[in-house]
């Protein structure tokens, strides 16, 4: 579970960073308008779409988790059977 809200903390961090990045390159953007919104669209696209993989892998890693935790309760619960649940 601590890898979780770790996970929380780092994606919590990086839509702060790209908002604050965001907001510093519409203040700070050489260029015109319209090109200046198309490169806010396309990182916030690249940024969504890294998010959406990142999270993904977690959901993968997590289901793997709770595969294995079934599993070993699926056995634990066996072996009580087996053994009259004496321990």
């Amino acid at each position: 579970m601590e890898n979780s809200h770790d996970s929380g903390k780092v994606i919590g961090a990086l839509l702060v960073g790209a908002l604050l990045g965001a907001a510093a390159g519409v203040l700070f953007a050489p260029a015109k308008g319209d090109k200046t919104r198309s490169k806010l669209v396309d990182g916030a696209t690249g940024f969504a779409d890294d998010m959406i993989s990142r999270l993904s892998d977690e959901i993968s890693n997590l289901r793997g988790k709770v595969d294995g935790l079934l599993g070993t309760a699926e056995n634990e619960a066996k072996q009580a059977v087996k053994t009259g649940f004496k321990g």
